[in-house]
């Protein structure tokens, strides 16, 4: 028995790239998003940055949001998965485009719902926070 493998067209470039940022916070709460390049000019902060200040006494931690990322969140990646889906039957792909073309047609529509939810996320947040802290104060708080 024999396996013929033809390779007919030649494979797409990676058309998914994870995202690789995160953000870090000193030990008092002060954000540490960045650091300054080889040329002055500020730039993510990165893993090997937080290993180099922390031999210097700078001490780091991870955001919420990026030790959050570790976990495995199956209804918010099959969320994400809906969208891409929607976007794809919304943008069909044309005659002579590239599938390179067309995935990042389709990607960006599907990232700009999911940013929207995102947003709308970060915002619920933020009043939530803000009803706690006047609970806190002892503050009588009212829902309208």
């Amino acid at each position: 028995m024999s396996l013929v493998l033809e390779h007919k067209e030649e494979a797409p470039a990676k058309l998914v790239t994870a995202d690789q940022s995160a953000h870090w916070y000193s030990t008092d709460g002060e954000p540490f998003h960045t650091v300054p390049d080889a040329s002055g000019n500020p730039r993510s902060t990165t893993l090997r940055d937080v290993r180099k200040l922390e031999k210097e006494g700078v001490h780091l931690l991870p955001s919420v949001t990026s030790v959050m990322q570790v976990l495995d969140k199956p209804d918010l990646q099959a969320w994400k998965q809906n969208q891409i889906l929607i976007a794809a039957d919304n943008n069909p792909r044309q005659p002579g485009e590239t599938i390179e073309d067309w995935a990042a047609k389709v990607l960006e529509e599907s990232k700009s719902i999911t940013k929207a939810a995102a947003e709308f996320g970060s915002r619920m947040h933020e009043v939530q926070e803000m009803i706690l802290e006047a609970m806190r104060d002892g503050s009588r708080v009212e829902v309208v």
